[in-house]
């Protein structure tokens, strides 16, 4: 598949776009109303990733810092925006809020086949749920 800038796109053709970031819209020039944003449910459930302080560590996996674990979280919030991660108060831990345990453990999963090596904390309920729940209507972050 070969690419070409294009100022329009024409029937049957994809379009790639680049420079658009979460939550913009793309209009026409000559009618520009955006679309609603997405409503997205608030993260419910959380894990502390650490990264892995054992003995052991260092064996199965290559990315053994948190350094590494920081910035893989960083480039799945690009991709996921269904999770947020938070600053714990040591620099070598980060709380992991996402939609459910399976939506976590499917991160999890990934991380360690890509060589992660880390230590997750048991899952928690989020105390925000608490706030969206009691709200009439939650309207984003």
């Amino acid at each position: 598949m070969k690419r070409k800038p294009s100022r329009q796109a024409t029937l049957w053709r994809l379009p790639a776009f680049e420079g658009i970031k979460h939550r913009e819209s793309i209009t026409d020039l000559a009618n520009p109303m955006p679309l609603e944003p997405l409503l997205i449910d608030e993260p419910h459930a959380c894990h502390d990733f650490h990264r892995q302080q054992q003995s052991a560590s260092g064996k199965d996996g290559t990315y053994l810092t948190s350094r590494d674990l920081r910035d893989r979280l960083q480039k799945e919030l690009l991709t996921n925006v269904s999770i947020r991660v938070e600053d714990t108060d040591t620099p070598e831990s980060f709380r992991v809020l996402g939609r459910g345990e399976l939506q976590l453990a499917i991160l999890i999963e990934t991380m360690r086949r890509e060589g992660f090596e880390l230590m997750v904390g048991n899952p928690r309920s989020s105390p925000a749920r608490k706030t969206a729940r009691n709200s009439s209507r939650w309207s984003g972050w």
